[in-house]
């Protein structure tokens, strides 16, 4: 269970799935096994997809030769998708004394997992993922532009899981805990960093209702 104290709670179902949507390269983790001691867990880095539509699952895909695809059915997944993070120097802030803390953005999906095993729906999953993240314009590369036999080889090497959404939390982590003039000075300070990290989690939560007016 993702520990979030009230003040960075996200649980914003819409905020959540355009979250996950936006930052799609995630850690998931399953653990199957009838009890603690026999747990088998497994991790893979993964693209997602919450897939178009009102269904509340998520799909991705592994390696054929991935021993968790191999263990997947009836297996709970937990999967882990990061946001925009940063370190926090107290030298940020109006107030003192402070201490460094590390402000972030994360959502946990959790529910089991299933193999899809329809061909149709496998090659649905595939296509939206490249539909998703190939840039758009002349020449774009097209799923259904490969030659049939060399496509369905390729397919033979994955497997397509499902993962059926039960939990989903958000933890926005991004100073709602300091005063107004800290968290300007956090956001503006960031704002001036040489880091492209550092930027983007400016930018974030200016984002955010309420962080900086």
């Amino acid at each position: 269970m993702l520990y979030s104290p009230p003040k960075f709670a996200e649980n914003e179902p819409a905020v959540l799935r355009a979250f996950i949507d936006q930052h799609p390269f995630a850690v998931m983790i399953t653990r199957s096994g009838a009890d603690a001691a026999d747990t088998d867990m497994q991790i893979s880095h993964v693209p997602v997809i919450w897939p178009t539509g009102d269904r509340q699952v998520l799909r991705t895909h592994i390696a054929a030769a991935n021993p968790q695809g191999r263990r997947a059915e009836q297996a709970q997944a937990t999967v882990i998708f990061s946001g925009p993070h940063g370190y926090i120097s107290p030298n940020w802030y109006s107030s003192a004394p402070a201490v460094p803390t590390w402000n972030y953005s994360a959502v946990h999906v959790q529910g089991p997992v299933s193999v899809v095993q329809d061909a149709d729906e496998r090659r649905a999953t595939l296509r939206e993922l490249v539909d998703r993240f190939e840039p758009a314009g002349e020449g774009a590369w097209a799923f259904d532009g490969l030659p049939e036999k060399f496509r369905d080889a390729q397919m033979n090497g994955i497997t397509v899981l499902e993962i059926s959404i039960e939990s989903l939390t958000g933890k926005f982590k991004l100073s709602q805990n300091r005063p107004a003039d800290d968290r300007k000075g956090v956001v503006r300070n960031l704002e001036q960093s040489n880091r492209p990290d550092d930027r983007t989690l400016a930018a974030f939560m200016r984002s955010r209702p309420g962080i900086v007016s």
